[in-house]
């Protein structure tokens, strides 16, 4: 698990800093005579598509067991997993849509998006948090 932990946490700072760079990424695109609208497509490309869905996956699948576990040892109410692990399953296929077709949405999935916010898991891992803080206690049984 410590291992998957840091993949996940290794492609996240490359994601924000490779996010960060994107103005001036722009700006040189631009500086060159080259069209902005095409500098999405050489920016965001799949050598940047694998790392990133990759790390969703398995971002997604630590919050999903991180979720179960505290279940399993009584630690928050059942809602708090169901939500979270629902959430997380839509974040993995949208992971999973987006690596397949490289970032070209089939129409009516573009909400898909949604799911592949680098900030999704962070917003998943507070929502536990906020379960773990306001629990009551739970009978061990």
């Amino acid at each position: 698990m410590a291992v998957l932990f840091v993949l996940a946490f290794a492609e996240m700072i490359w994601e924000f800093s490779h996010h960060y760079l994107y103005p001036e990424g722009l700006k040189k695109w631009t500086d060159e005579g080259k069209n902005a609208d095409d500098f999405v497509k050489s920016y965001d490309n799949i050598h940047v598509i694998i790392p990133g869905a990759t790390g969703r996956l398995i971002q997604f699948s630590i919050v999903m067991w991180l979720a179960i576990r505290l279940y399993q040892l009584r630690k928050v109410k059942i809602w708090s997993p169901v939500l979270t692990c629902l959430i997380g399953l839509m974040g993995i296929i949208s992971a999973t849509v987006i690596l397949v077709t490289e970032m070209h949405l089939p129409k009516g999935f573009e909400f898909l998006f949604l799911f592949f916010i680098p900030g999704i898991p962070f917003i998943l891992l507070y929502w536990t948090g906020v379960a773990l803080l306001t629990r009551e206690k739970l009978p061990h049984n």
